[in-house]
């Protein structure tokens, strides 16, 4: 191939942020199309170029592993798309078919200072192979895990101990090492949900790019016409597959669906530390009566944004029970809110459980008022259930200069489950279509979520709900969706 020049541009903005982080792990999810595996090759351009020089002989070396599932795949899919960019004829370059195949590319620093970048490029997949075995004496630069969420877990934990060995201390070292990985959206119960999602670690980022019909969607210039909406078509029998393939959410079971899909955004709406209670602002509590007693306790802040704080769920417990775990739960965590308690509290909960079954018996609402001594009361809206599904999907589509108007911690994991795929509508094979249940299924995620409702309805969220009600009706024909922008993009020139 005659030398020349060639231009890649960055699919979007969050593809250009992966793209130039120097995080040690990286991580990008996205839709089918939506250019990662050319974002990747590109990290494998940048990390050469940015490597410092020899102190011997002036030559930017680094190396890199290619992991697949199996060769067969890396052969049909990664190989092909990595050829695209450097052909195996690349002037400068030496192609090894393999397998393993190999790929090094020679060509001067773009920057013309005299010095030589040299990337030395393997591809080899897992098959039948232990990974420990693949990798025992490789010492790459880098590693990237091609469809990460269809290889084991240990292949990460493989990579990370090989990658910054080479080039030799020698030469300088490595400038930067580590590993990147690219996946479709992974199941919530995959480990690349917990290692780049739920638990990261310190030095892990994770990237999820828009779903394809998303505003902000990349890469749609390089995308036939109407891409997205002819594979939704195509694939309308099977929501589960447009789920992750087009709209970039996790993959939820496929026995039933959640109830805030598309509505609860998992990277935006929970956080993996722990939120703290604002002082000076109203604790809301909310409990369920049902077969796993539960209560729940958040804040809405003065913007109206909810922060869900701390979860107490019981199993087969009594009113008397809950009241106790309650009761030290405000003890320990909030005692500056159970001083006042009269003022600083707002609990709400079950309205079913104020109604007595035996007249001559407390109710299970009665019992919890007299053994915490806090003012409980039924919470608003007649246990209808579309006000209480509202008040949380109302929460979520909120947007306070940037800062999302719910959110999730570290210490109401349940919750955050619930929302991701616990708490769901059951699936219904009804001649041979997949549908869904009116109501959410009873589970041990329904009473839970069920609390968190009346918490966030007994502590304003329901007054607040009917006047935007009735805000939209009355502006109703007024309003108009925004496009949105596009972030910034980066042009690279690839010599070729």
């Amino acid at each position: 191939m005659a030398a020349g020049l060639r231009t890649w541009v960055s699919p979007g903005p969050v593809a250009s942020a992966f793209y130039l982080s120097d995080s040690y792990i990286n991580g990008i999810m996205g839709p089918v199309g939506s250019g990662k595996t050319s974002t990747c090759i590109m990290r494998a351009l940048r990390v050469g170029i940015a490597q410092n020089p020899s102190p011997i002989d002036r030559v930017r070396r680094t190396r890199g592993l290619i992991i697949r599932d199996t060769y067969e795949n890396a052969k049909r899919t990664v190989i092909p798309s990595w050829q695209t960019w450097f052909p195996p004829n690349l002037a400068g370059s030496q192609w090894i078919a393999g397998p393993p195949a190999k790929h090094i590319l020679r060509f001067p620093h773009p920057s013309g200072d005299g010095t030589t970048v040299e990337i030395e490029v393997m591809f080899v997949g897992l098959g039948e192979h232990n990974v420990e075995d693949i990798l025992r004496g490789f010492e790459p630069t880098w590693v990237w895990i091609n469809e990460a969420d269809l290889t084991p877990e240990a292949v990460l934990d493989h990579a990370i101990l090989r990658v910054g060995r080479y080039p030799s201390m020698l030469h300088g070292g490595a400038t930067w090492s580590g590993v990147w990985c690219d996946f479709n959206a992974f199941p919530l119960t995959s480990w690349c949900y917990r290692r780049f999602v739920a638990e990261p670690a310190s030095n892990v980022r994770f990237f999820r790019q828009p779903g394809g019909l998303e505003p902000g969607a990349e890469n749609l210039e390089n995308l036939p016409s109407g891409y997205y909406e002819k594979i939704v078509a195509a694939n309308e029998n099977d929501p589960w597959y447009v789920d992750r393939m087009v709209h970039n959410l996790f993959a939820y079971p496929r026995d039933g669906k959640p109830v805030f899909l598309r509505v609860y955004n998992d990277t935006r709406h929970a956080v993996n530390y722990e939120l703290r209670p604002v002082q000076g602002v109203k604790l809301a509590l909310g409990y369920d009566a049902g077969r796993t007693p539960s209560c729940i306790i958040g804040q809405y802040l003065p913007d109206w944004r909810w922060i869900t704080l701390d979860e107490i769920i019981l199993d087969g417990a009594i009113a008397e029970d809950l009241a106790e775990a309650v009761l030290k739960v405000l003890t320990d965590r909030y005692p500056d809110w159970l001083a006042d308690k009269r003022v600083m509290l707002e609990a709400s909960g079950d309205p079913a459980a104020s109604n007595p079954n035996d007249t001559s018996a407390l109710t299970f609402h009665d019992t919890l008022r007299r053994a915490t001594g806090i003012r409980w009361k039924p919470a608003p809206g007649n246990n209808v259930l579309d006000p209480r599904i509202a008040v949380i999907a109302q929460a979520c589509a909120l947007d306070r200069n940037g800062k999302p108007g719910f959110l999730v911690g570290s210490k109401t994991p349940v919750i955050r489950e619930a929302l991701n795929f616990g708490y769901r509508y059951a699936a219904i094979q009804r001649a041979g279509r997949l549908e869904y249940g009116e109501k959410p299924e009873k589970n041990s995620y329904s009473h839970p979520m069920d609390g968190l409702q009346y918490a966030m309805l007994g502590a304003g969220g329901y007054e607040r709900m009917r006047l935007k009600k009735q805000a939209a009706n009355d502006a109703q024909g007024h309003g108009g969706a925004s496009a949105g922008r596009r972030g910034p993009r980066i042009t690279y020139r690839i010599p070729g």
